[in-house]
């Protein structure tokens, strides 16, 4: 009799629960949607000539990415891009049918609203944590956002623990125990995956979790209420999160305008100097262009390089340049100075100069 009674109990909580979601979310379509949009991306990208088996970084970038220098320079929509960009058939199939196989449960828990905010910003999460660890990594994929649809279902297990079946929650916690020990240990081994970005997606997903989950009696239009209020303070915070993250510098972008500045140096100095042996230029006025026109710009520019935030393999080339540049300001400066006191020995030095600047920058041996 006990079991029977225990058995006739399970099953009615049972019928209450399923009744619950249906009557919190009659229809589920916030899932299929999310995975048409990424379906719908990755054909078009296919269509645009993007490969759809080992797509190249610059065409990922293009399409939407996350990549340190460029998000922390201000594209912080690539937070959001990224979430629905994927590199290759692979990488995109596994990760919608883990997305229909969880997502369309998840969202009955939450309501349509609730699921799409917490998704949204799971993956805002994800991407947040990932270019604070590795912002030189170019990143993409719904794995963060996925990630925190399980941990926002771990949350709901913890703060509504009695309004589902003992059963289901055991299932369910095995379930997303094996999901989550199976990513993360064969994320440990592989380099080319995102660990970062799980791991924010997941915890980020169990915080919003926490914060929509409510009984199945609260109305439609507290459900509603509280999913915008969470949406509100999750993108506060994520602003807040992502003032703080370190800008991260594209090395070359930068070696673009250092270009520049070196173009417009060189003809200055080159054309001053013609015209000093010219006569057209006197060489009070010459050690002036040099010394208020020609060096302020080229100091700032190596100020700026100084302090880049570049990846650990472009340190070494950021250090040469800094080198040649100060040897070079050296160069420019010894010559002026030469020519205006007349000095060939400052000359000499000045030449001395422009050869160790040259050969900082020559290919180094290993």
């Amino acid at each position: 009799m006990p079991d029977e009674t225990i058995t006739e109990a399970e099953a009615a909580q049972a019928r209450q629960f399923h009744q619950g979601m249906q009557t919190t979310t009659p229809r589920v379509f916030v899932t299929p949607v999310l995975i048409g949009i990424n379906l719908a991306i990755f054909v078009a990208m296919a269509i645009k000539g993007v490969s759809i088996m080992d797509p190249a970084i610059d065409s990922l970038i293009r399409w939407g990415a996350d990549f340190g220098p460029l998000t922390t320079h201000g594209q912080w929509w690539r937070l959001i891009t990224s979430a629905f960009v994927h590199i290759g058939i692979i990488h995109i199939l596994m990760n919608m049918y883990i997305l229909l196989m969880i997502g369309m449960f998840v969202e009955r828990l939450f309501g349509n609203l609730g699921f799409t905010v917490l998704y949204l910003l799971a993956g805002i999460g994800g991407n947040l944590v990932s270019v604070a660890w590795q912002p030189f990594t170019v990143a993409a994929g719904a794995s963060g956002a996925i990630f925190g649809v399980y941990g926002a279902l771990l949350g709901f297990l913890l703060m509504q623990r009695h309004a589902v079946p003992d059963r289901s929650v055991a299932a369910l916690s095995k379930s997303a125990a094996i999901f989550l020990g199976y990513n993360l240990v064969y994320g440990a081994t592989k380099s080319h995956v995102d660990m970062a970005a799980h791991l924010g997606g997941f915890a980020a997903g169990f915080l919003v979790g926490c914060a929509l989950a409510q009984p199945f009696t609260a109305s439609r239009t507290s459900r509603m209420m509280r999913s915008l209020m969470v949406s509100v303070a999750g993108l506060a915070i994520a602003a807040g999160c992502a003032t703080r993250i370190p800008v991260a510098d594209d090395m070359q972008s930068e070696m673009t305008r250092l270009s520049a500045v070196e173009t417009s140096s060189l003809k200055l100095f080159n054309d001053s100097l013609e015209k000093v042996q010219n006569g057209q230029m006197d060489a009070a006025t010459f050690d002036d262009v040099v010394q208020k026109q020609l060096l302020p710009p080229w100091n700032n520019a190596e100020a700026a390089l100084r302090k880049l935030r570049v990846s650990t393999e472009q340190q070494e080339l950021v250090g040469r340049l800094v080198q040649y540049m100060s040897l070079r300001a050296e160069a420019w400066s010894l010559t002026a100075q030469g020519v205006r006191q007349n000095d060939a020995g400052l000359i000499r030095q000045a030449n001395r100069k422009e050869d160790e600047a040259s050969s900082v920058l020559k290919p180094q041996s290993k």
